[in-house]
């Protein structure tokens, strides 16, 4: 509905995808791992609260740093990559009535260089997408993860945040979630038809592809 947040906006198909992020929603479970800097924390509890499918199986991150200059910290996981664009992405959301107003960042890494999401999320009580999207390596070093980067931002202190459905994917963006549990999972790619008399008696079509509003959108004009 025009106006009304959150709204569906048309008939979604997706390209095939795969989610090599494992244990999608178990964010202190192995491999997912942690790592600070200088005086920097992190912690990962499992099951802390209400993910977007609506069941207990959200994880919750607590981070916390005293200087943002120096201090860092982040929960991560390692992944084998080829020298392509993956995009890491959460749905987070404030974990307390305190934790509103405060940001968190995506981060990944090529086994090189750091890329931290340049606009990262300023939490509310609803979830939102959080992605950030780096050219990875030809190595199995490549890291995604999520919390601070020391010299990323001004946010101090503590923040504890609600983690849903992680996902690292081949690709520029991210697409509706994977779950994952011990193994990447694949979805393959939406077909989408019909048998609809008053469809197949229609003599042109017109559909809008990719990522809406986008650069990399594209628009399919069809005749029967």
């Amino acid at each position: 509905t025009p106006g009304v947040p959150n709204s569906p906006l048309g008939f979604l198909i997706e390209e095939a995808r795969t989610n090599l992020a494992l244990r999608s929603n178990a964010l202190a479970t192995t491999p997912w791992a942690t790592t600070t800097a200088v005086t920097g924390t992190v912690s990962a509890t499992n099951t802390a609260g209400t993910g977007i499918d609506g069941t207990n199986n959200a994880s919750l991150v607590t981070i916390g740093r005293t200087v943002a200059a120096t201090d860092g910290g982040q929960v991560y996981q390692v992944f084998t990559g080829t020298v392509a664009g993956y995009t890491n992405s959460y749905y987070v959301k404030a974990y307390g009535s305190g934790d509103v107003g405060k940001t968190i960042w995506a981060i990944g890494n090529n086994g090189v260089t750091y890329a931290v999401v340049t606009n990262p999320i300023v939490l509310t009580s609803s979830y939102q997408l959080l992605e950030v999207t780096q050219t990875m390596g030809a190595n199995s070093s490549n890291t995604f993860g999520i919390g601070y980067q020391a010299g990323v931002g001004t946010q101090t202190g503590t923040v504890n945040v609600l983690v849903s459905e992680a996902q690292i994917e081949l690709g520029s963006f991210a697409t509706s979630r994977i779950p994952t549990t011990t193994a990447a999972v694949a979805r393959a790619a939406d077909v989408a038809n019909s048998t609809a008399a008053l469809l197949l008696a229609c003599k042109a079509w017109i559909t809008e592809v990719g990522q809406l509003p986008g650069s990399n959108a594209d628009t399919l004009l069809g005749l029967n």
